[in-house]
C-alpha cells in the first residue's frame, strides 16, 4: 500500500509540473482569432525606435524607465498594429548603453 501512495504522489508532482519554470510569456489564445504580438517601441533621448522580442531581451531590466501598454483604438491607430504597443522608455544614464547594446546609431 506504501508503494502505490508514493507512486500515486510522485505522477501527481511530475504531472502538475511541480519544480519546473513557468513561461514568462502570456499570451491570450482565442480559437478563431490569430495571435498578434504586440509592436515594442523604445524611447531613448527623443528617438522610437521600433525593436523586436529578440532585441528587447537584450535590455538591461535596470535600464527602463517606464512601461507603457497601449491597447485602446487610438494607439491602434497611430501605430497601425492590432497586437497592442508596448512603449519603453530608458533612464537618460544609461541610453549610450542601449545604443551599444542594440547597435544603433545615433
Amino acid at each position: 500500500m506504501r508503494k502505490i501512495t508514493i507512486f500515486l504522489i510522485f505522477i501527481l508532482i511530475t504531472s502538475i509540473g511541480f519544480g519546473q519554470k513557468k513561461s514568462s510569456s502570456v499570451r491570450n489564445y482565442v480559437p478563431g482569432i490569430p495571435y498578434v504580438s504586440p509592436l515594442y517601441i523604445l524611447v531613448v533621448d527623443t528617438s522610437k525606435i521600433m525593436i523586436d522580442s529578440i532585441s528587447l531581451n537584450k535590455l538591461n531590466p535596470k535600464w527602463i524607465k517606464t512601461i507603457e501598454v497601449l491597447k485602446d483604438d487610438v494607439s491602434e491607430s497611430i501605430y497601425k498594429t492590432k497586437g497592442g504597443v508596448v512603449v519603453l522608455n530608458t533612464k537618460h544614464r544609461y541610453d549610450k548603453k542601449v545604443y551599444k547594446k542594440l547597435k544603433i546609431e545615433k
